[in-house]
């Protein structure tokens, strides 16, 4: 008995194997194919092997199900890989009905079926792709073993995701001829996709294909829910479950409160995200029918204009961003309340809904926690006080109706915070409010959210810690809650390290690139609060000055803290050694 088990563990490792190298090479093939141009030749080899391919999937599927213990355990546990396996029986079942039992003879000898048999080759292998998400991230515990801190994970995903992003959009068929696409275009490209940024070299409606618009669309929706959220949520879909090195991870990344809900978490997440970015979808595509020939058209452009949204990404594939309905209140207010809605984070909306439904019910009277109080009160302090700005400062210049300038006061004020869309040309503000939007961008979103900047709970802190030893105080304390002095000491760290990183990467910008000092500011703060809005300077910048908005996006998405963190050993962080105080005269 024991040794028939053995027989099977070495038969199921081998047919594991075999299914990891044809994975890889169906990988490579699938981007062969539509990524470059094949010659007929190579054409119909790769799709031959398509076809091999997901069959040995199928036959690879039902040999480890009979060798299995437990068939039935086996079946739940893989469940996911069943129901593929039936998908291309079926799909096999029909295309042979079709052309006739002798399909393979007729295949092999030459006779041209790809149109047939492409569609779901082609389902197929995603979806053998996307079941394979699921085993990379178990990965994560040979980092565990390797010691590596949760902020080194975060960033080398981010890291991978960008560099993989950057390979794609350098394939032939991700830009439209004759474009060519340099690497550091791409890897500038992908970065401010992945850090939800919006800055771009190129006008992505034009410069890039569909297939490369695509591959933007795929890296901003990873970037804006992060990389580890979506493959940890796959894990738990399939019935892989996390180890505690992913669940703390994800504890720092998604700022949750408690390890054990993390996977009750995941999923409202997935669930918040998919539906309000269907549901701007759906709104933008109402709008937007008559601009459209063509439902699938209607639906691509809605559809990414909903993610870029949502994600704060701030890509448009408008050459003009949104100036052209600028004065189309309904288009405007859809693109306000995602670009609010994803800026707020899911701690935040979560807290709103259930405590808002509570009250709703008379059940008890919960309280609104401290962090959602701050995310709110100075997210609508911040949007009223660009509104009252932009019609103080630029109405009078701009000379046009009352109406127009309060949806462009409104929408300026909240496309600065992340967002990177514009209704108005950013080069034609005021040197005044094109300060007042650089201190807006560098205020940035909320933690936890797809946004970026120092956050609102950073600057709430700071001014009520600010306020509270001004009156001699010695605790903060909000709304009748104190407030550990670990939180201020965070927020001086983001604020002070942000204001840092700026100077420095505005000082090495003046230096590599002769721009006007307040639109090297512009850029820059753009870039590190991950807004994507310019004054017109992204696609002059030189190599060295793209290298440095690249960096500077990568700091302002990954985070200030995680990058302190990550570069701090696990050995020095448990260190805790008391010396003699002594005081510093300041100020």
């Amino acid at each position: 008995m024991l040794q028939t088990y053995h027989k099977n563990a070495a038969l199921i490792r081998n047919l594991n194997y075999i299914l990891l190298i044809s994975s890889i090479i169906a990988l490579i093939s699938l981007i062969f194919q539509y990524g470059f141009y094949p010659t007929k030749g190579w054409e119909v080899l790769v799709t031959r092997f398509n076809f091999l391919f997901v069959e040995y999937y199928v036959i690879q599927f039902f040999l480890k199900l009979l060798l299995a213990e437990k068939r039935i355990t086996y079946l739940r546990a893989h469940w996911y890989e069943a129901v593929l396996s039936v998908l291309i029986i079926l799909e096999t079942a029909i295309v042979v009905r079709i052309l006739g039992i002798n399909l393979i003879a007729r295949y092999f000898s030459g006779v041209n079926i790809r149109v047939i048999t492409e569609l779901y080759v082609i389902i197929a292998q995603v979806m053998i792709l996307l079941s394979f998400i699921p085993i990379l991230i178990r990965y994560n515990q040979k980092i565990s073993e390797l010691r590596f801190h949760p902020g080194q994970v975060i960033i080398l995903s981010f890291l991978v995701t960008i560099l993989a992003g950057a390979l794609l959009l350098l394939l032939p068929k991700s830009v439209t001829y004759p474009n060519r696409l340099t690497f550091i275009d791409a890897l500038f490209s992908a970065t401010s996709a992945v850090c939800v940024t919006g800055l771009s070299v190129v006008d992505i409606g034009t410069f890039f294909s569909p297939l490369g618009q695509i591959i933007i669309l795929l890296l901003i929706q990873l970037g804006g829910i992060g990389t580890l959220t979506l493959t940890c949520f796959l894990a738990l879909l399939f019935g892989k479950g996390m180890a505690l090195k992913e669940r703390v991870v994800l504890h720092d990344f998604l700022l949750t409160d408690k390890l054990g809900l993390l996977s009750s978490t995941l999923r409202d997440i997935m669930v918040m995200v998919f539906s309000v970015e269907l549901a701007g979808t759906l709104l933008l595509m109402l709008l937007w029918k008559e601009h459209f020939h063509g439902i699938s058209t209607l639906f691509y452009y809605s559809l990414f204009h909903s993610v870029s949204a949502f994600c704060n990404a701030g890509f448009s594939l408008f050459p003009d961003s949104l100036i052209r309905y600028k004065e189309s209140m309904p288009v405007m207010l859809v693109f306000c309340a995602l670009i609010i809605i994803g800026g707020l984070g899911f701690t935040t909306i979560s807290n709103l809904l259930s405590t808002t439904s509570q009250r709703l019910k008379h059940e008890f009277k919960p309280h609104y926690r401290v962090h959602t109080k701050l995310t709110v009160y100075i997210s609508l302090i911040l949007i009223v006080s660009g509104v009252l700005l932009y019609l103080l400062l630029e109405s009078r210049q701009n000379g046009i109706s009352l109406y127009s300038d309060m949806l462009a006061a409104l929408f300026t004020s909240v496309t600065a915070r992340t967002a990177g869309f514009n209704s108005i040309d950013m080069a034609t503000l005021s040197i005044p409010f094109a300060l007042f939007v650089v201190v807006l961008m560098f205020i940035g979103a909320s933690p936890g959210s797809t946004g970026g900047g120092i956050k609102t709970t950073t600057l709430g802190i700071l001014l009520i810690s600010i306020y509270s030893i001004m009156l001699g105080k010695r605790r903060i304390v909000i709304w009748g809650k104190d407030i550990p002095f670990l939180v201020l000491n965070r927020a001086l760290i983001v604020f002070t390290a942000a204001i840092f990183l700026v100077v420095t990467s505005t000082i090495l910008l003046s230096i590599t690139d002769s721009f006007p000092l307040v639109d090297t500011i512009f850029e820059v703060v753009s870039g590190f609060a991950t807004v994507g809005l310019s004054r017109g300077i992204t696609a002059y910048l030189s190599v060295l000055g793209k290298l440095i908005i690249i960096i500077t996006m990568f700091i302002g998405r990954v985070g200030i803290l995680t990058m302190a963190f990550s570069i701090t050993s696990l050995r020095d962080q448990k260190v805790r050694i008391e010396y003699p105080s002594e005081m510093v005269g300041v100020g």
